[in-house]
C-alpha cells in the first residue's frame, strides 16, 4: 500500500505476519532516535501507520506514548499535494479527511494534543505551553525550538473550492471546524469516519468495472 492509497487498513493489521517481519526493522530505526527518556519522530504517515509504532515501541522498553498533532488548513494542504505529488484536488482533499479521521481513532486511549499550524507559527510560545498541559510533560531546549519559528515559514496557497463534490467539500469543512473548535466528541469522529469509508467504498466499487 502506498502512502496515498485510500485503501481502508485492515483491523489489527500490524499484528498479521506480514507486519510482523518490519518489526526488529523499525525497532532498529527508532533506537537511533533514543537520546534518554524523552525523545520524539515525526512522520504524517503515522496518522495512519500509528498502531504498528505503538506495537513496535513497547517492545522496546518502558517508553510512554504521546501524540502531538499539527494540523494545517485542508485546502492548503490539498493544494501541496496537487503541487509537489500531482494528485486531483479530490484525491488530495479525501486523502487529508482519511489521514485525519485515522489520526484521531489511533489515538484515542493515549496522551494527546491537537494544535493548529497557523496558531504555532502566530504564537509558539502559547502553543508550547498548551502541549505542555495537554500531555502533562516538560518540553525541553523549547526556547530554542521557539526561535526558530518564523511568520514567514508559512507560504500557504488555497485551493479553490470549485469542481468538488459537495459530499467531500462538506466533510471537509466539519472535519476542520471539529479542529479548530478543539471538538473531539467521538460519535462525532466516528461520524466523520462513516462519511469517508462510504465515499472510499463508492471510488473503489466503481474502479472495479473500469
Amino acid at each position: 500500500m502506498k502512502w496515498k492509497s485510500i485503501n481502508p487498513i485492515p483491523i489489527n493489521w500490524y499484528l498479521h505476519q506480514t507486519a510482523n517481519q518490519y518489526v526488529n526493522t523499525l525497532g532498529d530505526l527508532l533506537s537511533k532516535q533514543v537520546y534518554g527518556s524523552t525523545w520524539g519522530i515525526k512522520h504524517p504517515h503515522l496518522c495512519r501507520l500509528l498502531p504498528f509504532y505503538e506495537h513496535v515501541i513497547k517492545e522496546m522498553g518502558d517508553f510512554k506514548i504521546h501524540n502531538i498533532h499539527i494540523s494545517r488548513n485542508p485546502w492548503v494542504s490539498a493544494r501541496s499535494q496537487m503541487e509537489k505529488n500531482g494528485l486531483s484536488q479530490s484525491h488530495s482533499l479525501l486523502l487529508w479527511c482519511i489521514y485525519v479521521i485515522e489520526a484521531e481513532r489511533n489515538t484515542r486511549t493515549l496522551p494527546r494534543s491537537w494544535v493548529l499550524y497557523d496558531d504555532l507559527l502566530d504564537n509558539s510560545v502559547e502553543i508550547f505551553d498548551k502541549i505542555q498541559k495537554d500531555l502533562s510533560i516538560k518540553l525541553y531546549n523549547f526556547q530554542v525550538a521557539n526561535e526558530t519559528i518564523k511568520l514567514d515559514m508559512n507560504k500557504s496557497k488555497f485551493l479553490p473550492k470549485v469542481n468538488i463534490s459537495e459530499n467531500l467539500s462538506s466533510l471537509v469543512d466539519d472535519i476542520w471546524s471539529c479542529l479548530r473548535r478543539h471538538n473531539f466528541n467521538v460519535e462525532t469522529w466516528d461520524e466523520f469516519g462513516y462519511r469517508s469509508d462510504q465515499m472510499v467504498q463508492l471510488i473503489l466499487d466503481v474502479g472495479k468495472t473500469l
